[in-house]
């Protein structure tokens, strides 16, 4: 089954029910319990025009429909009204205060080492040689699938809900990615995909916690960038090490270095 097309949606949450989503054109259903959920969030830009932020990548969290108020919304909403007194304000990870007090840290640290969602990223930097005629964007957009079904394929599930938060400048890309795909489950069975960008005024869970997720991932990257040969570093950050714990948590990251044809030198 091909994914479907590309719509805007808002989501209903009552309570210990179903989610229920609201699509801008269409009638709003209910999300099915064995229904997998993949939350999709962007980190850095593809330009690589900010100094500060020489990486790109996408990153977030996957999680049955079943088991989505248990683990990943009721504690983040938890956890926010314990810090930041509300659960209605937007949470970002690039718009928190410097420094961050250690007690924000080791909340966080023990919220992703807790609740054992999955959780993927890919990611690149201004260092990576791409060597093929396509853009940055499509690549890492392309490479998206092979991170959500190495997590995917360690779940039971029965059909996949990808959601997006909304974004003009790189949802053309991330669509044409998707759209071209066949997805396979690993007995090479044809996976139902719907495929829905989430609103920016949602303050939606799920994505405020995928925002992490790519957040981490790309202070990851830069590590990587910026001691490339340097053996004495250590490679892997302290929140990396909380956030993609392949001993607690199904999990899939993977930092591009070349980018090229199979057949130059086996790239």
């Amino acid at each position: 089954m091909p994914i479907e097309r590309t719509e805007k949606v808002r989501i209903e949450i009552s309570i210990n029910g179903p989610l229920i989503m609201h699509p801008e054109n269409g009638e709003p259903f209910k999300v099915n319990p064995n229904t997998l959920l993949v939350f999709i969030d962007e980190t850095g830009e593809e330009s690589f025009n900010d100094i500060n932020m020489p990486f790109f990548g996408f990153g977030g969290l996957i999680v049955p429909c079943l088991d989505y108020y248990d683990l990943v919304e009721n504690p983040w909403h938890d956890f926010k009204k314990e810090f930041f007194g509300t659960v209605e304000h937007p949470l970002h990870a690039a718009d928190l205060s410097q420094p961050v007090s250690q007690d924000l840290i080791n909340a966080f640290n023990k919220f992703f080492t807790d609740y054992s969602f999955g959780r993927f990223a890919i990611t690149c930097t201004d260092r990576t040689l791409n060597r093929i005629n396509t853009s940055i964007e499509n690549v890492i957009a392309g490479c998206i699938w092979d991170r959500i079904k190495e997590v995917a394929n360690k779940m039971k599930w029965f059909d996949i809900l990808i959601l997006i938060e909304e974004n003009k400048r790189l949802i053309p890309s991330i669509k044409q990615e998707f759209m071209s795909k066949t997805p396979q489950n690993s007995r090479y069975q044809k996976i139902p995909v719907r495929y829905y960008t989430i609103l920016k005024d949602s303050n939606f869970a799920g994505l405020e916690v995928a925002d992490f997720i790519a957040h981490t991932a790309g202070r990851q990257a830069r590590v990587m960038r910026d001691h490339l040969f340097d053996k004495t570093v250590e490679r892997k950050q302290p929140d990396f090490e909380h956030v993609f714990n392949s001993k607690l948590h199904p999990i899939s990251y993977f930092n591009i270095s070349r980018i090229s044809y199979k057949d130059q030198n086996g790239g």
